[in-house]
């Protein structure tokens, strides 16, 4: 388990990377509400064409699901991890952080992608990550 100091460091250290990832989320979200083009499906174009929607089995609970549909009108931060990945652990605190000291105003959601349903649920439990993480173990909704 992270020493409070240790994990305070790294949250600091993360956060404008975090916060930079908070505020792209909230930009988009405002583009899901003011989109010029008339278009009130409440999902943003990106790079020409609409986000994919998708359902996903949540990793916590398999008898519920995710739906990213289920967010619109609103920031969604969507975070792809795996417990085989290094940089996926790193980042998880300081995603953790945010999501605590953003409350409500912006919607974290993981994707835990290509892993173990218990290696990954492990992960969650080391960090402590509390917002909801899908279970994608064919990567499907990465491949969109």
């Amino acid at each position: 388990m992270t020493e409070p100091a240790t994990r305070s460091r790294i949250t600091k250290r993360w956060r404008p990377f975090v916060f930079g990832i908070a505020a792209l989320a909230v930009v988009v979200g405002v583009a899901l509400v003011t989109r010029p083009d008339g278009n009130d499906d409440g999902v943003a174009p990106v790079g020409g064409r609409q986000a994919p929607t998708f359902a996903v089995a949540d990793l916590r609970d398999p008898d519920r699901t995710i739906e990213l549909a289920d967010y619109r009108g609103g920031p969604v931060v969507l975070n792809f991890w795996a417990s085989w990945c290094v940089p996926c652990r790193r980042e998880m605190p300081a995603l953790q952080a945010t999501h605590e000291e953003l409350g409500d105003a912006v919607t974290f959601i993981g994707i835990n992608h290509q892993d173990d349903r218990d290696a990954a649920m492990d992960l969650l439990a080391e960090v402590g990550v509390t917002y909801s993480s899908g279970f994608d173990p064919e990567g499907k909704v990465a491949a969109g």
